[in-house]
């Protein structure tokens, strides 16, 4: 299916690259990433719960973390493109956050909840449904990301080393053993 994904894209777009740019239209100043985040806060009803970070030396395109007891979203300046920007604020807060804040007020919320109810530290199928946020309501939402992670088998699909290694990187976050193929 990945494949499948991956060579849809390029019969349509001939690049990852062109792709990127097609979809994802052009890349925008910290002033505009600004202004759709306040945007999507608002519609959201989370302003001032989000510390954001705008940033050029990040891995990925974009994290959630708690940084100082915050929760807080790190943003790649290299990746905030104007038709994907708000899917990853979807992914990211409206997904991975959002989750969060309706876990704590869950009766599993604590270790000990987690065991009482025969529940796993980690939820599989968080990232899955994030993803699907990311894309939702892209004119073209191919799951590109989604295609084969590993490096080497990337590099007849993306020619861009940096692309390729974010892929990989992305593909482990997430697994409690990284060491493990996957």
């Amino acid at each position: 299916q990945a494949i499948r994904i991956i060579r849809t894209v390029l019969e349509k777009y001939g690049t990852y690259e062109s792709f990127e740019v097609a979809t994802g239209g052009r890349l925008l100043s910290k002033c505009q990433i600004w202004s759709v985040i306040r945007k999507y806060m608002q519609k959201e009803g989370c302003t001032g719960e989000v510390v954001v970070q705008l940033t050029d030396d990040l891995l990925s395109q974009a994290v959630m973390m708690v940084e100082d007891s915050r929760p807080t979203l790190a943003i790649n300046l290299a990746g905030a493109r104007q038709h994907w920007l708000e899917g990853m604020l979807r992914h990211e807060i409206g997904t991975h956050y959002i989750r969060g804040v309706n876990n704590t007020r869950q009766p599993w919320h604590s270790s000990e909840g987690r065991k009482q109810y025969s529940l796993k530290p980690a939820n599989p199928t968080e990232e899955g449904l994030a993803s699907l946020h990311s894309v939702l309501f892209r004119k073209q939402p191919f799951l590109w990301r989604g295609g084969p992670p590993h490096f080497a088998n990337l590099e007849q699909y993306v020619q861009d080393a940096g692309v390729r290694w974010e892929y990989c990187v992305r593909a482990k976050r997430g697994q409690t053993d990284t060491s493990q193929p996957g």
